[in-house]
């Protein structure tokens, strides 16, 4: 449930946490008796609590040995687990926090490999030597990844295996008051959804920081965030809830609760301060908000047969394209001019229009439905209007571009090689423009990026002007392109300077069926330009992007 991160006390801070619904999350890192004064006010709130000690997380190889790794974790618990913490605290505690913070995109198979052995000896350590020594069936949280941070599956089955959770800091991403592009928001905040997904898991989740960010350590107070604008932050963790809702973790009820970072955090975390009275209005707002276990549900039954006037007639057959209500104007014309040119095909934007009519034949295609939208609409169309015929398409139908392998004939480093990954690793398309002039040759782009210290050339495709399309990197090579985005993203790079001027239509065609290819072949439905990137710090694609991708 929803909640607060309390590193130290506040003001009135207990009267917040009196507000919290059932279930209500509240995480602690230093002062243990919060968690009998929380207890005391709600016995049904769940508590966490987080050991602050420097130079426990060090993963120096130590973990390759698994009898020492089991040593560590014993170490790590003996730091804190005492007659103290068995007597005054164990009985208010519902989870403990392993390490925290410990993933990062840029890691080696090697790193992440300790880092899951180390995961799998603290949950054994942990299930098998102090677990059941509690009153109370008090979990381990492990993972604790940053915003951003791909965790591979093999820590969400741990997680499942031993019965214990799985934690992640899904931060929002604001800037001026005004949250950043969908697409950025999907591969920062709920890259955990994503991940589930590709992992086809389905551990129980605990989100133990959460809440609206636009740098490490600059959040809903600072000026380039929300401005300390009370409002404007209730209404940011509004919105984020209402994201998160429309996941099946949510909707399955696996979501154990997030905590909002922080309270009583110091000088260091002035910009996340958060005490009163936003604690009672946060409180208030997520009481009404956060209902785990809820679906949002698809539009609302169609009005009784006897409301609608007029039959059409029985031999009529009708194929109606229905648009997303948030396409775009462009994206709108595109869909109708392809059902116009198949024939004469009626387009609009509503479910009811597409199935309802006493028609021999009724098709409904739905344009852009992501992979949960496709079952919902389906389920509707099947209770509803049972003798429609449901299609979905995700693209227009566009000319059928040949992709030029060149990859193994471009300029390589003579002694740095790309590491690789994993397809499924993969959930964003990243645009970019070369700025280079549109006649320059792809191998003189490579070995400029060469003559950088780089493996190769940095993009895994390159569009020229002219809509020709050239593979330059395997999808599976993680290349340089998109800072601490390459592990998990495809670098598309357009070739010419599009500052203030967009690419020509055969370049902007060619990259329109790239993108459909790709988002279609490997699941994925993040489409950002380079500057949109997480700690991107430039003005690539320029400023005419988007492009209507």
């Amino acid at each position: 449930m929803a909640g607060f991160h309390v590193q130290m006390t506040v003001p009135n801070w207990l009267d917040g946490v009196a507000r919290l619904p059932n279930g209500g999350l509240v995480k602690a890192t230093e002062d243990y008796q919060m968690f009998r004064e929380v207890k005391e006010i709600n016995p049904a709130l769940f508590t966490v609590h987080r050991m602050v000690r420097d130079g426990w997380q060090n993963y120096d190889g130590q973990y390759f040995d698994w009898e020492v790794g089991k040593q560590c974790a014993r170490d790590w618990f003996n730091a804190f687990i005492d007659g103290t913490f068995r007597d005054a605290i164990a009985p208010y505690c519902d989870a403990v926090s392993f390490h925290n913070e410990i993933w990062a995109n840029s890691q080696t198979a090697e790193e992440q490999s300790e880092r899951i052995i180390a995961a799998q000896a603290a949950t054994q350590i942990w299930n098998t030597e102090y677990r059941h020594t509690f009153s109370n069936d008090i979990k381990l949280i492990i993972g604790e990844a940053a915003i951003g941070n791909w965790m591979p599956w093999a820590v969400a089955d741990i997680a499942i295996r031993s019965d214990n959770l799985l934690g992640y800091h899904p931060y929002e991403y604001y800037r001026n008051k005004v949250r950043g592009d969908e697409g950025f928001i999907a591969a920062t905040s709920m890259l955990w959804d994503s991940m589930e997904y590709d992992w086809g898991l389905r551990p129980t989740w605990v989100f133990t920081e959460a809440g609206p960010f636009e740098a490490a350590e600059t959040g809903w107070r600072s000026p380039i965030c929300l401005d300390h604008d009370r409002a404007a932050y209730i209404n940011a963790m509004r919105i984020w809830i209402r994201d998160v809702a429309q996941t099946p973790a949510y909707q399955e009820g696996r979501i154990k609760g997030f905590a909002l970072f922080t309270t009583g955090g110091g000088d260091r975390w002035a910009g996340f301060e958060t005490s009163q009275p936003e604690l009672n209005e946060l409180a208030d707002m997520m009481r009404i908000e956060w209902r785990p276990g809820t679906t949002t549900p698809p539009p609302p039954p169609p009005p009784p047969s006897n409301e609608c006037q007029g039959s059409p007639r029985v031999q009529y057959h009708r194929v109606y394209n229905v648009i997303r209500q948030e396409a775009t104007e462009e994206r709108a014309v595109e869909i109708f001019l392809q059902g116009w040119r198949e024939a004469k095909q009626t387009t609009g934007g509503s479910w009811d229009d597409a199935g309802i009519g006493d028609l021999d034949n009724r098709t409904a295609v739905l344009w852009d439905l992501d992979y949960a939208e496709k079952d919902v609409a389906q389920d509707w169309f099947d209770e509803f209007y049972p003798g429609a015929i449901v299609e979905f398409r995700d693209g227009a139908q566009v000319p059928n571009y040949e992709i030029v392998n060149i990859t193994d004939e471009l300029p390589k480093h003579p002694t740095k090689t790309y590491s690789s990954r994993s397809l499924s690793n993969i959930d964003t398309l990243t645009i970019h423009h070369t700025v280079s002039p549109p006649d320059r040759s792809i191998e003189s782009i490579a070995q400029y990026h060469v003559n950088k210290g780089w493996p190769g050339i940095g993009y895994h495709f390159v569009i020229k002007d002219d809509g020709r399309i050239f593979r330059v990197n395997y999808l599976e090579t993680i290349s340089y392109h998109a800072g601490y985005g390459n592990p998990y993203s495809v670098g598309i790079a357009l070739q010419g300077d599009f500052t203030n001027s967009p690419p020509p239509n055969a370049q902007l065609e060619a990259v329109r069926w790239l993108v459909n290819k790709l988002s279609g072949d490997l699941l994925i439905t993040n489409v950002l330009g380079h500057k949109e990137m997480p700690g991107a710090a430039t003005q690539c694609p320029g400023n005419t992007w988007p492009w209507g991708l």
